[in-house]
């Protein structure tokens, strides 16, 4: 689950950012979010619900908070909804995934909880790109491509082929 949750919001990371560094048109963006998000939120709702690894609840907000984000830039590619309001909700995930990290790194999950931290960087750059200023939209754009091939893309089909584990 966690690897291809991870591989599918790699791919949807880089379009993001190659949307947003082209000027392309945003609504091209609401089917991958859409998908990714959905994958992810029913993934890890069911792991909820049954309690697959009550340990790796932590894990499985985490996981929701990306769909979320996913679901969010969707409404916003097809809907005039104020940007802002998606940014000032990336500091939230930001908040969120440091104190994952933290948490995480505490209690000996060390790649994991280093992870979170730099997932939390992708919402920290959408947050300033978003809710504070326009000019950081670049970065932002750059920052969704970076973190998608590195973090995402490459580490979920590191995952899936038993490569290496997140846990």
């Amino acid at each position: 689950m966690v690897g291809v949750s991870l591989a599918f919001v790699g791919i949807t990371l880089i379009l993001n950012g190659m949307v947003g560094l082209k000027n392309w048109n945003k609504k091209d963006l609401f089917l991958i979010n859409i998908l990714t998000g959905s994958l992810i939120a029913i993934f890890n709702i069911y792991a909820l619900v049954t309690n697959v690894v009550p340990s790796h609840n932590i894990h499985y907000f985490g996981a929701l908070l990306f769909a979320f984000t996913n679901f969010f830039v969707a409404i916003y590619a097809v809907m005039n909804v104020d940007k802002r309001s998606f940014g000032w909700f990336c500091l939230f995930a930001t908040l969120c995934a440091i104190a994952i990290g933290i948490y995480l790194l505490v209690t000996g999950v060390t790649f994991a909880g280093v992870m979170w931290l730099v997932w939390s960087l992708i919402w920290l750059f959408a947050f300033f790109g978003y809710a504070i200023s326009e000019k950081f939209e670049i970065g932002a754009s750059i920052m969704f491509i970076i973190q998608g091939v590195i973090t995402t893309l490459t580490l979920g089909f590191l995952i899936m082929t038993n490569v290496f584990t997140l846990y």
